[in-house]
């Protein structure tokens, strides 16, 4: 009886093995960090509010500290002169290829680019 459950475990693992789809990992992070890369250069160039609105995806969500609409909240919130400024230093993506995740520094100057006062840290998106 052994056998025969280690068997069909067996055929059915390889079963699965071979209808699994082969994915380009390194196309998939690419295209993440280059996603992350766009949206602080559109945060420079259009401002944190419209950065967030054009880059969040129709379902995000915030926690404010509560679960909000993503772009939904972002595009209620006025306009403002603060920069935002972030890059990826370390990123990776799921074996599948549709999940990822960054970090790195960032750094906010509230009344813009000459703002001398700097608050940073450290993001994961």
């Amino acid at each position: 009886m052994k056998q025969v459950l280690v068997l069909v475990f067996t055929a059915s693992l390889s079963a699965l093995a071979a209808g699994a789809e082969t994915i380009d990992r390194q196309a998939a992070l690419d295209s993440l960090v280059a996603a992350e890369n766009a949206f602080s250069k559109t945060a420079g160039e259009k401002g944190i509010r419209d950065a967030f609105v054009e880059f969040f995806a129709d379902d995000s969500i915030l926690f404010r500290p509560d679960p909000v609409p993503g772009r939904e909240w972002m595009r209620a919130r006025p306009p403002s002169r603060a920069l935002l400024s972030w890059y990826p230093v370390f990123a990776d993506v799921s074996l599948a290829g549709d999940l990822g995740y960054t970090t790195g520094p960032w750094e906010l100057r509230a009344k813009g680019r000459r703002d001398p006062e700097v608050a940073h840290g450290t993001y994961i998106s």
